[in-house]
C-alpha cells in the first residue's frame, strides 16, 4: 500500500506533558524593629510567596495570634501580604512579632520576626 496516498491513514502520536510547579515559601524583607505610640493602630506586612501558597501564621512572643475585636489577620491575593493589625494598642502589645510561611514543600517554614515597642504619648505642646 502507497501511504502517500493515504495521508489520513498515517498513524498520529500526540504527546501530553502535565508539569506541577511547587516552589519552597519565601518571605520578602521585614523591618526588624518599629516603635509605636499608645492608641495608635499598627500595620505589619509579611510578603509572602511560594506555589503552592503557604499557609501564614502571626505569633507573638511565640503565641499564635488568632482575631479578635482588636487583631485582625488578612491578606491580600496568591502573591500576597500577609497583614497583621492591630487597632488601639496598649501597652501589653509590645513584644516580638513573628510572620511564619508553611507548605507541603518545606513544614518547617520560613519566618521573619519585628520587635514592636510601644510608647506613651507626649505630652509636650499640650500646656
Amino acid at each position: 500500500m502507497n501511504w502517500a496516498l493515504y495521508p489520513l491513514f498515517l498513524p498520529l502520536v500526540y504527546t501530553k506533558s502535565v508539569i506541577f510547579l511547587s516552589g519552597a515559601p519565601k518571605l520578602g524583607k521585614m523591618d526588624t524593629s518599629k516603635n509605636v505610640v499608645l492608641g495608635d493602630d499598627l500595620e505589619i506586612t509579611c510578603n509572602v510567596s511560594g506555589y503552592p501558597y503557604p499557609t501564614v501564621n502571626w505569633f507573638k512572643d511565640g503565641k499564635r495570634l488568632m482575631s479578635d475585636k482588636r487583631i485582625t489577620l488578612s491578606d491580600n491575593g496568591v502573591y500576597r501580604k500577609a497583614i497583621l493589625g492591630i487597632n488601639n494598642l496598649e501597652f501589653e502589645d509590645k513584644g516580638e512579632y513573628t510572620c511564619t510561611a508553611t507548605s507541603p514543600e518545606n513544614p518547617l517554614g520560613v519566618s521573619a520576626t519585628i520587635d514592636i515597642s510601644v510608647k506613651g504619648k507626649s505630652l509636650k505642646g499640650k500646656f
